[in-house]
């Protein structure tokens, strides 16, 4: 009969991934009985890291339950994609035996805890324990609308690509939170290129890639921005994601000077060329008469 701790905790919601299938038994039967977790998915293979992204994006899983009895390499691979991808889930290490190897591999990769069998019920509940106390706070969090940041070069070729995809991937393995990457700057499209998210996304209007949602070039206007359909689609982004980032062209693209009132961070980005210099100290002079310099709408 479960206790009235048992009874009243909170299952965390989980993703199995098990090869060994007399293991996965073992633990599902201790599960069960324990009322700790509430499998949503049971995978008989180690998946790879397509499958992987695409069932943790369907399922939002708070833990997974990972095999590493069967191919501690494979497994590491899993659990380091995971920490990268996925911060807020945690990983568990299963395994047939205490083995110290397993361990120490394991959560130097990222896992969060490591149970083998018979999988005794009282260390069950203290890592159960461990793990909603790092899952409740965030849990229990009021939702706060995104950031909207913008990225825009001085001169077209100054990185202003390479560091909004790079900020992405940073604030993804930093935060729990979601990421959205916008390509709008349909000349160059380089996030697009980078990312390989050319073409139409599945699922629809973002692809997902390396555990961050990327809006392509191409989806968006151009030229031709809406700024009143720019206003819509951000505010409904800011209720979606944590952080969205926008890729835009050069400064002095129309484009660019109607998406900078929108943003709660902007960063203009040049090189150390002196004809990048150059353009850098005419925008912030234009920025600055446009009301968005440091102390005008403060984005900068």
């Amino acid at each position: 009969m479960p206790s009235a701790r048992d009874s009243n905790a909170r299952q965390l919601t989980a993703l199995m991934i098990a090869p060994d299938r007399g293991l996965a038994r073992q633990f599902q039967e201790s599960a069960a009985a324990n009322r700790g977790f509430q499998i949503l998915a049971d995978l008989k293979s180690y998946p790879s890291q397509q499958t992987l992204d695409i069932r943790l994006r369907q399922l939002q899983p708070e833990v997974v339950l990972l095999d590493l009895a069967t191919d501690l390499e494979q497994a590491a691979g899993l659990i380091r994609s995971i920490a990268a991808a996925n911060p807020a889930v945690q990983v568990i290490g299963l395994h047939l035996r205490n083995d110290s190897a397993a361990i120490v591999r394991s959560l130097r990769q990222g896992a969060s805890e490591f149970l083998y069998a018979p999988f005794d019920a009282a260390i069950q509940d203290q890592a159960l324990a461990r793990i909603r106390r790092i899952a409740e706070p965030r849990a229990q969090a009021p939702q706060e609308a995104g950031t909207v940041a913008v990225f825009a070069s001085a001169k077209p070729g100054s990185g202003a690509s390479t560091l909004a995809a790079q900020t992405a991937f940073a604030l993804r393995r930093a935060t729990a939170s979601r990421v959205l990457l916008a390509d709008l700057d349909p000349m160059n499209a380089t996030v697009t290129f980078y990312l390989k998210a050319a073409g139409p996304a599945t699922g629809g209007a973002v692809a997902l890639r390396h555990g961050i949602d990327v809006f392509p070039a191409g989806m968006a206007p151009g030229d031709s921005l809406d700024v009143t359909r720019l206003r819509e689609i951000l505010a409904s982004a800011r209720q979606h994601y944590g952080w969205i980032l926008l890729d835009l062209p050069a400064i002095f693209h129309r484009a660019t000077l109607l998406a900078l009132p929108e943003a709660d961070l902007a960063f203009l980005v040049t090189t150390a060329e002196l004809p990048s210099l150059h353009l850098a100290r005419k925008a912030i002079h234009l920025l600055g008469q446009l009301g968005c310099g440091k102390d005008g709408c403060g984005c900068w």
